[in-house]
């Protein structure tokens, strides 16, 4: 029923030395990675998941997000758009 693609990507920097003799500044280094379960027939996503982290001089964050796609075309499923709100462009 699902396939499966993923991307991964990293990339890290080496401490360097300025010319003007100054410390060398700390390694930093960052990950993204992502898993998405795609539907074959329709070829829409239907579950997925993704991740950030980094790192440099000691200190590292990290942020991710996670989803699945559950009761398609139930009749449950009611979106009223917001009255209190301007589209752009008008």
């Amino acid at each position: 029923m699902r396939r499966r693609t993923a991307f991964r990507a990293s990339t890290t920097r080496a401490a360097t030395r300025s010319a003007a003799s100054t410390p060398a500044s700390p390694a930093c280094s960052a990950n993204f990675q992502a898993d998405l379960w795609v539907a074959k027939d329709g070829n829409y996503p239907v579950s997925g998941i993704y991740g950030f982290f980094a790192s440099s001089g000691g200190q590292s964050g990290a942020f991710g997000y996670s989803f699945d796609v559950t009761h398609v075309n139930d009749s449950a499923n009611s979106v009223t758009p917001p009255t209190n709100v301007v589209s752009i462009p008008s």
